[in-house]
């Protein structure tokens, strides 16, 4: 439980640091229960909780006003030249 509320902290104090700075946030598109059926990364995926992140930042941001929108994941990770 101590683990679970120190992420639960961490998602809180992050959503909320987002939607202080930022006007707009754009946030990836991702199945995460497909990402981690078919990853060798599936328990990190789920020991982060990144839908449960994705749910507080909704939540934090309608409550404050800021928009979100989801974005389609292709070329989002490629290096700008």
């Amino acid at each position: 439980m101590h683990i679970a509320r120190q992420r639960e902290d961490f998602h809180l104090k992050t959503a909320h640091k987002l939607v202080k700075e930022y006007d707009l946030i754009a946030e990836e598109y991702l199945h995460i229960k497909g990402l981690a059926r078919n990853t060798k990364l599936s328990k990190s995926i789920y020991d982060v909780a990144w839908g449960a992140f994705i749910e507080k930042l909704n939540a934090v941001a309608v409550k404050r006003g800021v928009h979100i929108i989801k974005v389609n994941p292709n070329h989002t990770s490629h290096s700008l030249q």
